[in-house]
């Protein structure tokens, strides 16, 4: 899965997304999401990591750079900061929903 991120449309990039987007699909549903609601923003959340971690292997390849080289990291660092402002807008997005009780 890892090693074909970077290849848009590879079924490993998809996979990698699409077990991210199961486990908070799980996540929401144990938390008392409607079915529905948690469906759609887990569609989202593939969608949105599918993308950062495509765009981040895309710029890594650019960019000719390894794990020994500073602008590595800092593309790492912004795609792993990009995942987790996915939570904060889905968190976010969850508390301004009229579902809640």
């Amino acid at each position: 899965m890892v090693q074909n991120k970077g290849r848009y449309g590879h079924p490993g990039g998809l996979m990698h997304a699409g077990m991210h987007a199961s486990f908070s699909f799980g996540v929401l549903i144990a938390l008392g999401v409607p079915p529905g609601i948690a469906l759609l923003i887990s569609a989202i959340e593939f969608l949105v990591h599918y993308h950062i971690d495509w765009g981040k292997e895309t710029i890594g390849k650019i960019l000719s750079v390894g794990p020994d080289n500073v602008k590595f990291w800092f593309v790492h660092g912004t795609d792993q900061a990009a995942h987790q402002l996915t939570y904060v807008a889905m968190v976010y997005w969850l508390s301004k929903g009229t579902w809640l009780s």
